[in-house]
This record gives C-alpha cells, structure tokens and sequence, in this order.
C-alpha cells in the first residue's frame, strides 16, 4: 500500500471514531435527563402516596367521630342511682342520736355505713385506771336513753382503745389490757346499770394499735384514749 493510500485510511478512521464519540456523549445526556426526570417523577408519586395515606387516616379520625357521635346521641341517659333506705334511716338515727348527745362530750359519727360513739376516756376514766367516773356514769346513762329510744335492738360492738405510752402506774401491765377492760367497764354499765340486754354487747381491746390521731402530740394521745361504740347498720 502506498503513502497516499494509507493516509486516506486513517483520516477515515479517525472521522469514524470522532463521530461514534459525539453520538456516545449525546446518548449519555439524553440518558441521564431521563433518569432525572424519572426520579422526579418518582419522588412526586411518593409524595402523592404520602398525602393520600394522610387523608384516609383522616377519614377514618372523622368516621370514628361521627360514629361515637351520633351514640352519644342515641344513648339513653343514666338511671339516677336509687336511695338506699337503709342508709338513710341510719343518717336519720344517727342525727337524733347526736341531738341527744350533744351536751355529753360524747362524738356522733358514720363510718363505713355505721353509727360510731366516741366516749372520750377524759370523761369516764381516770388515767390508768378502768373504773368510771360520775361524769363518765352520766354521760353513758344518756348514751342509753339514746341507744334505747334510736337503736332498740341490733348489735352494739364496745371497743377500747389507748395511747401508745407504756404502762408506769396501774394494775393492769398492757394497754390492751387497760382498754379490753374499760370496754368491759362500759359494757357493764350499759347491761347492768342501764337495762341494754347484754346479748346485744360484743366487747374489744384494741390497746394502742387503732389509733385515730398522732401519738406524738398531747392533743393526739388525749384523742386516742377513748371507747368507741359500733352500732350495726340492721339495728
């Protein structure tokens, strides 16, 4: 092959190559605009699924709304509770009893449905000792009267209670003691002295472990010493 013939060659090859690149260089554009709008389109259909997922979440807020609506309005109201004739008969006891007892020193309460007397020990004992005191005697006689006229025939729970200072000076060695005996002492009077059938009594001694105050101040300990009287709601 001569000189002049291989020149034509190569000018032809290398206008060949030179044109495969152009077309190679624009492909690879064009691909690469497609690809971007391809993302673009995907990113839009997420956001489009995104919003939609939102709106039925929407929807089913609002349903479920309209639905405890419209129950709310087709409910029918609340039956008021009715009255317990029970109960109130004892607040009506309990009123009458506390407007007899109200000069006495003797407290008139309801505790868990029940009518509890509170004799304060400052009353009707002398410390440490189980024996009653006139005042004590007269408060019990109309603590009677009362009991007689309101509660004529349920059970009466007599339960003593003290402070919680150990025993210095008395006869009896535990406050349990002390207080199962004043309970007895009280008993006694209300079977004895006042006509109440002593199958109605049931007598406790709860020493210094019901106390209804704090044992760390003279007031509270003076608030603990006492007998408290527990009338059964059927009386």
């Amino acid at each position: 092959m001569n000189a002049r013939r291989t020149g034509s060659v190569v000018a032809v090859c290398l206008l060949a190559l030179g044109a495969g690149s152009g077309c190679t260089a624009k492909y690879k554009k064009e691909l690469d605009e497609r690809n971007r709008e391809l993302r673009t389109v995907r990113e839009e259909r997420d956001d489009l699924r995104a919003q939609v997922d939102e709106l039925k979440a929407k929807e089913r807020l609002y349903l479920d709304q309209l639905a405890a609506l419209k129950n709310a309005d087709g409910a029918k109201p609340l039956a008021a509770a009715a009255p317990d004739p029970l109960q109130s008969r004892t607040e009506e006891k309990a009123r009458a009893i506390a407007e007899e007892l109200k000069d006495t020193g003797v407290e008139t309460d309801l505790r868990d449905g029940r009518i509890v007397l509170t004799v304060p020990s400052s009353i009707t004992f002398s410390s440490g000792k189980a024996d009653l005191t006139e005042k004590g005697k007269a408060a019990l006689r109309k603590v009677a009267a009362a009991l007689k006229a309101q509660y004529a025939s349920g059970k009466i729970w007599v339960e003593g209670h003290t402070d919680n200072e150990p025993i210095k000076r008395s006869k009896f060695r535990t406050n349990r003691a002390l207080s199962l005996a004043r309970a007895g002492a009280v008993s006694d009077f209300l079977t004895k002295e006042s006509g109440i059938p002593d199958r109605r009594i049931i007598q406790a001694g709860h020493g210094e472990w019901g106390p209804i105050a704090d044992n760390g101040s003279a007031a509270g300990r003076e608030k603990n010493r006492r007998v408290e009287l527990l009338l059964d709601r059927e009386g």
